[in-house]
């Protein structure tokens, strides 16, 4: 990957997609740092974190309110004011929602199910503003896992791990933050790593770009630069 510096005041659309959550990487919170870095880029210094859980929505493994402490801490400094941001409590009222992101600095968004996640953004109408914000430059949109699938322009391949048949039936388009789909958890030492393969070589055969990400490695995008990080 190709990794292009621009000057600090002229940074536009800041993301970070990750493979796994930020306490996978040894080592500490250096992604949470970068993380940090690139709310304060903007003007977004002191704002509010919103952590999206939805793509949890169908899981019972553990209680809500663990996830959300779990992704608070991996956070680090962020953590100071971050809350749940439960798109369920939006649905079909986006000028709530759009009320309850004033303010908020970075949307941080969490793996699970790519399209229940990808449902909620929908009928919330997250998706829409999320969408404008990130480009007119006045939030972050960081995630991991569905919360990276999220960020390209299609959902095509997760179907071969999530389940897709849910509601109405899958939205495959995603939100087309980046022009390419990210393939997470790839080669990764996982006992499931098999069917990440299968992903990448779906999507290679049907030509659609793509990047594959190991657990511990994530994208930064701040304006026109792009980087991996490891």
């Amino acid at each position: 990957m190709s990794s292009r510096s621009r000057p600090r005041e002229t940074v536009s659309v800041r993301l970070l997609l990750a493979s796994s959550d930020l306490t996978f990487r040894p080592g500490g919170d250096a992604l949470a740092a970068e993380l940090a870095e690139l709310v304060g880029a903007g003007s977004g210094a002191g704002a509010r974190t919103a952590i999206v859980l939805n793509a949890l929505d169908d899981a019972s493994d553990l209680p809500r309110e663990t996830r959300l402490e779990h992704e608070r801490r991996s956070l680090a400094t962020l953590a100071r004011d971050a809350s749940e941001l439960d798109l369920r409590n939006h649905y079909d009222q986006p000028d709530g929602l759009r009320a309850a992101l004033a303010g908020v600095g970075l949307v941080w968004v969490v793996g699970g199910n790519a399209f229940t996640l990808r449902a909620a953004m929908a009928r919330s109408g997250l998706d829409g503003l999320l969408t404008k914000r990130v480009r007119e430059d006045s939030i972050v949109y960081g995630g991991y896992s569905a919360g990276a699938c999220a960020a390209g322009p299609t959902l095509l391949g997760a179907d071969l791990i999530d389940g897709a048949g849910a509601g109405d039936g899958p939205i495959w388009g995603g939100l087309g933050l980046v022009d390419f789909s990210i393939v997470p958890h790839y080669r990764s030492g996982r006992t499931d790593d098999e069917p990440f393969e299968r992903i990448a070589a779906h999507l290679q055969l049907r030509g659609l770009p793509h990047r594959v990400l190991r657990d511990g490695q994530a994208i930064v995008i701040a304006g026109e630069s792009i980087s991996l990080r490891e």
